[in-house]
């Protein structure tokens, strides 16, 4: 079966990591290998297989699976977040796997513990490609030059944010202003009182009352 080649590189432009005196490169083959004899294979179809050439400066990553291959940055918001979510639970199962190996009262168990704490570091999101539709990672076991190991090793893989929406209130309308009323005659009265005429008087005759009749 035909390897689909997803990226290639000069090993002296990054940083090899690795535990208990090792690099993780050295013994890429050995860990993918040991993954999968241990039934890790979610975590084995994540790491790409390197190939070194002849004169050990270069490595080509192949893809372990087949199908297309999509660079994280080209691939769709929905697919980056389908295999984000994969990784972090493919990476929890790993680290599990790591400590537990760690704890063992064998060398050869706390040696693999070690690499495969340090074999999820890579580079950045430029290392990582969907090969249909899964997250493969290329330069596994290493890190940018002068920089040091992320402890979330996933967080260069966040979708940024999205920015808030900020609505443009309407201006309020400006209220109408009243101008002041001026008197220029400011003794005068307000209101000129108006005389009403008196009503004519009319006399009225009054009849003298009677005189009773005894």
């Amino acid at each position: 079966m035909t390897k689909t080649l997803l990226r290639s590189g000069d090993l002296d432009d990054f940083q090899a990591v690795g535990g208990g005196g090792q690099a993780v490169f050295d013994s890429a083959l050995q860990i993918r290998e040991t993954l999968r004899l241990r039934k890790q294979l979610a975590l084995v179809d994540c790491l790409a297989i390197p190939q070194v050439n002849d004169e050990n400066d270069r490595v080509a990553w192949y893809a372990p699976i087949e199908g297309k291959a999509v660079a994280w940055k080209a691939a769709d918001e929905g697919s980056r977040e389908r295999a984000l979510r994969f990784l972090h639970s493919t990476f929890d199962s790993a680290l599990a796997l790591s400590r537990k190996s760690l704890q063992s009262g064998k060398t050869a168990q706390q040696l693999f513990g070690a690499l495969l704490e340090k074999a999820l570091q890579f580079p950045g999101e430029n290392h990582v490609y969907l090969v249909d539709g899964k997250p493969v990672i290329t330069f596994w076991g290493f890190i940018n030059l002068n920089e040091n190991i992320r402890d979330a090793v996933l967080d260069c893989l966040r979708l940024p944010e999205p920015e808030p929406i900020i609505e443009q209130l309407p201006e309020p309308v400006a209220e109408a202003v009243t101008e002041p009323v001026m008197f220029t005659d400011g003794d005068k009265p307000l209101f000129t009182p108006v005389s009403l005429p008196e009503p004519p008087f009319t006399p009225v005759d009054i009849a003298e009352p009677e005189a009773a009749v005894a």
